[in-house]
């Protein structure tokens, strides 16, 4: 049994609010950006599994304003929070 991906097609309103859930790309923030804009578009979907995402329209990085691709590296709002103690 061959198993299918079904291809999503992404309109402009879910690319907004993937744009919104980041603050860099992988040209602005090339250390920091870890995550596919795609797994972005998966958590605004709610669509998780064999999907291929086909954007409506170019998705803009928040920063330098580069166009985004489904398969661009991003950086997520928070990032990886690590917490520091300081004694006095």
């Amino acid at each position: 049994m061959r198993s299918s991906i079904e291809l999503v097609s992404v309109e402009p309103k879910v690319i907004r609010e993937a744009e919104a859930r980041i603050v860099g790309c992988e040209p602005c923030r090339p250390v920091a950006s870890e995550l596919l804009f795609d797994s972005v578009l998966a958590d605004v979907l709610v669509k998780h599994g064999a999907f291929e995402f086909v954007l409506a329209e170019a998705a803009k990085c928040p920063n330098c304003k580069s166009e985004i691709s489904e398969k661009t590296l991003v950086e997520l709002h928070g990032g990886i929070e690590v917490e520091s103690e300081i004694s006095m």
